[in-house]
């Protein structure tokens, strides 16, 4: 129990660092005094960010970042849940770059795997067995997703439903704790600062049901359009040996498609703000549709392009050298 609330600390401390981390990079490119004079740039940040992460990986810490959760299964059902003690802050650095320079991935991937990190190796620490650093590396896991969401419950049922799949209610109190200390950890840190907050103006009716219903239907679509184009992608530009010419290739891609979709750029929360508080306008003005963006019909263009490229924008930051997951995506 005690474990568990230290891991949660940690896990939650790591991620507010990892999270301003980023803020400040972006702060520093888009919005310092230099920042307009590079502000043609902008398309190639992302293009900076991944070259940079490309060669920290292949010469300072030499292996491939691959896919943050999926990863820490593999440690857990093939490596007796030992995950090697750099991923306790490689991620952190790698991820702070690319996303930090305009890489159109999340934080929450690389954080997970930060926060199992720092699980499993304080459990090495204590020599627990197999059964007790399985459950550190849920209790990271979800003292970091707590810690970058400020929410508790969020990290509780993600760590039990993905990382801790099977184990059964005694592992519950363990996360629980975990998740609070990592969320307390952010809400010291940087207050109240969630990452939606918005005002909800109309009343739910129940004639609108079946927009709701449609609306699930087509989020399950995309769903599948998200995951089937990843692996296309992830496919077609591992073909490229090279890595430093897969990261060119692949964050001159990502720049032509910033160009078009600005609000494809880093993460996207940002620009889910702006629609919840419908200010649609400053996001579309901001667009190479900026000449009319008045138009509804272009506002709606506009929208169904993210759709399209936010996939493969993801796809390319990650598989060509880059580092971050697909949740935020």
């Amino acid at each position: 129990m005690i474990l568990s609330a230290v891991i949660g600390a940690i896990a939650g401390l790591a991620a507010v660092t990892l999270k301003e981390t980023v803020h400040l990079i972006q702060h520093f490119l888009l919005n310092s005094e230099h920042a307009e004079i590079n502000s043609y740039l902008i398309y190639f940040y992302p293009l900076i960010g991944i070259l940079i992460t490309v060669f920290i990986t292949r010469y300072y810490w030499k292996e491939k970042l691959g896919h943050g959760i999926t990863d820490i299964l593999f440690s857990i059902s093939k490596k007796s849940s030992n995950i090697v003690k750099g991923k306790m802050y490689s991620r952190m650095l790698t991820s702070a770059i690319t996303i930090g320079f305009g890489g159109s991935a999340g934080l929450e991937a690389p954080i997970v795997v930060t926060g199992s990190a720092i699980g499993s190796n304080v459990a090495k620490l204590m020599h627990l067995d197999y059964k007790n650093r399985t459950l550190l590396i849920g209790c990271g896991a979800a003292g970091a997703i707590a810690g970058i969401f400020n929410s508790p419950i969020t990290g509780v049922i993600f760590s039990s439903e993905v990382i801790l799949a099977g184990f059964g209610f005694a592992s519950f109190i363990p996360l629980l704790i975990a998740a609070v200390c990592g969320s307390l950890v952010s809400l010291t840190l940087l207050g109240d600062d969630v990452l939606f907050s918005f005002v909800l103006k109309d009343v739910f009716v129940g004639s609108d049901t079946p927009y709701f219903i449609l609306l699930g239907i087509l989020s399950g679509l995309i769903a599948v359009y998200y995951t089937r184009l990843t692996y296309f992608i992830e496919k077609k530009i591992t073909k490229i040996k090279n890595f430093a010419i897969r990261g060119l290739i692949g964050g001159l891609l990502l720049a032509i498609i910033i160009f078009f979709f600005p609000a494809i750029y880093g993460e996207g929360y940002n620009t889910i703000k702006l629609l919840l508080n419908s200010n649609e306008s400053e996001m579309v003005f901001q667009s190479f549709f900026a000449l009319d963006y008045s138009n509804p019909l272009v506002f709606v263009i506009f929208m169904f392009g993210i759709i399209v490229f936010k996939p493969i924008a993801s796809a390319l930051t990650i598989e060509s050298g880059g580092s971050g997951g697909i949740f935020a995506p």
